[in-house]
């Protein structure tokens, strides 16, 4: 019995490496790396390069066309999804490029595989350089799948090392968004301060500017939701809060109002962010808590009794008395 013929996408695919029969020759991106190719297959499958192959002089000859906007290993994409219909991504940037350049050349199949391998693909490791890539090329399709990630997966964004080089537009990107996997604005500013201060090694900003250069990034941070004992450990100890701004921030905590004085550059937003956990995290509190049900464990049971200790973390007594400082350093009328 005789096996099935090849079908036609079989027989391109094995044009696809082999350059026999091929009847054009690229010199592509920098390195100009020689790529061979079919005419037919390249034209029907682009415009663009319908129009470069079959309309210029050479179109009845074996001619060399130099593609300088874009680089090899994009081009071995495009070249693959002509032949194949298909593209072996290798990661979400390379995704990204080719992406740009099917829109270069006007192959939109193509541009919808690429958004969907990363929306399908796009881990957190690689979701700070894909967002950086596509708002720099204006990707906005690309940019909100990014951005998804930074919402379902803030934790493991702001504590990569990727964020502390990233630039200061995808911080911002975040820290405008109103729900966050996180558990409060708490843990917000200590991820901004410790971006900021990477950015500030970075770019040896002295101690003393770093309150009012980071204006950009402060006045997205909900200053006014945080309860005193996360202001007091937090922006409260932090230079990246002016005196004047933390003034301003105490004066309200205390429930004195927001008033005409709060500065501008701070955020006068007192509604609560929606803090999420993500499922890891939920899933391994319920097991926490099973474990301890069946263990008949009882913090009651410890003997533990802050009030006997002195402990009253409702008294506003004590933060008031650690902020007086700024009071007595408030400029006079």
């Amino acid at each position: 019995m005789s096996s099935a013929p090849p079908s036609l996408r079989s027989k391109f695919e094995l044009c696809l490496n082999n350059d026999d029969l091929s009847d054009c020759e690229f010199l592509v991106g920098n390195q100009k790396c020689r790529i061979k190719g079919h005419k037919l297959l390249f034209g029907i499958s682009s415009p663009v390069f319908r129009a470069m192959l079959y309309d210029g002089i050479n179109s009845n000859s074996a001619a060399t066309y130099e593609i300088e906007d874009v680089e090899a290993d994009v081009f071995h994409g495009m070249k693959q999804f002509f032949y194949t219909d298909s593209v072996n991504f290798t990661s979400g940037l390379h995704a990204c490029s080719v992406y740009l350049a099917s829109w270069k050349y006007v192959i939109p199949d193509l541009m919808s595989k690429c958004v969907q391998y990363i929306t399908d693909n796009l881990s957190v490791s690689e979701a700070i350089d894909v967002y950086e890539f596509s708002r720099l090329n204006n990707i906005p399709n690309i940019e909100t799948i990014c951005s998804a990630v930074f919402q379902n997966k803030t934790r493991e964004i702001m504590q990569s090392e990727k964020l502390l080089s990233s630039d200061i537009l995808t911080l911002e990107t975040i820290l405008k968004m109103d729900s966050l996997k996180l558990e409060s604005e708490f843990e917000v500013f200590k991820y901004t301060e410790k971006w900021a201060l990477a950015e500030a090694s970075r770019k040896n900003i002295d101690l003393q500017q770093q309150g009012e250069y980071f204006n950009c990034i402060k006045r997205h941070i909900r200053f006014l939701t945080m309860d005193k004992d996360q202001y007091q450990e937090g922006p409260f100890m932090s230079d990246l809060v002016t005196s004047e701004e933390k003034l301003s921030i105490t004066h309200n905590l205390l429930g004195l109002g927001v008033g005409d004085r709060f500065p501008q550059k701070l955020s006068r937003v007192t509604e609560p962010r929606i803090f999420t956990k993500e499922k890891e995290e939920e899933e391994e509190e319920e097991v926490k808590e099973e474990v301890e049900e069946e263990e008949g464990y009882d913090h009651d049971e410890e003997g533990y009794d802050y009030d006997e200790e002195g402990y009253d973390y409702d008294d506003e007594e004590e933060l008031n008395r650690q902020f007086e400082y700024i009071y007595r350093s408030r400029p006079a009328n």
